[in-house]
């Protein structure tokens, strides 16, 4: 499905003109919610492979950033299936959005990786419980819910 953004953000025209997103059922794989993305578009990614990219972002001092992000977009759809889809394995009251970028490592682990976002900043939805990450399963457990990333990085 082919996108033009500049009608609602005329800042990305100059920078990145049309964008391509795959459809959802393109990045599900059954049984495994978001992880079968198969190129930088939404999807849930490993809780310790966005503490990396969060870890990187909060080492990095004031003005040492790489690359210019102006913001993330998130297909609404995609957005919509996953909170159903942690509405069904976990219990959360808020959602924290934490700062990230992206390292060689994390775009390395994507099923097609492309350096374009490499040192990006970028953000990552994490589900909440009681000021703590949310569990799979009841709350207070130990397998943390993995978070939502992997929207439109632009420019």
């Amino acid at each position: 499905m082919e996108r033009n953004l500049s009608k609602l953000m005329p800042v990305m025209e100059a920078n990145t003109g049309t964008l391509l997103q795959p459809s959802y059922q393109d990045k599900q794989k059954e049984d495994k919610g978001f992880t079968g993305a198969k190129n930088l578009a939404e999807r849930e990614v490993a809780y310790e492979e966005a503490m990396k990219c969060i870890y990187e972002y909060e080492q990095t001092p004031l003005g040492g950033f790489k690359k210019k992000t102006l913001g993330v977009i998130f297909k609404k759809e995609l957005l919509e299936d996953w909170i159903k889809h942690i509405d069904t394995i976990s219990t959360y009251d808020a959602m924290d959005i934490r700062f990230g970028i992206y390292t060689q490592e994390f775009i390395n682990d994507t099923p097609e990786p492309d350096d374009h976002n490499l040192d990006k900043i970028t953000v990552f939805l994490f589900p909440m419980f009681e000021g703590k990450p949310a569990t799979i399963g009841k709350p207070k457990q130990d397998q943390k819910v993995n978070p939502f990333n992997m929207g439109e990085v632009y420019p």
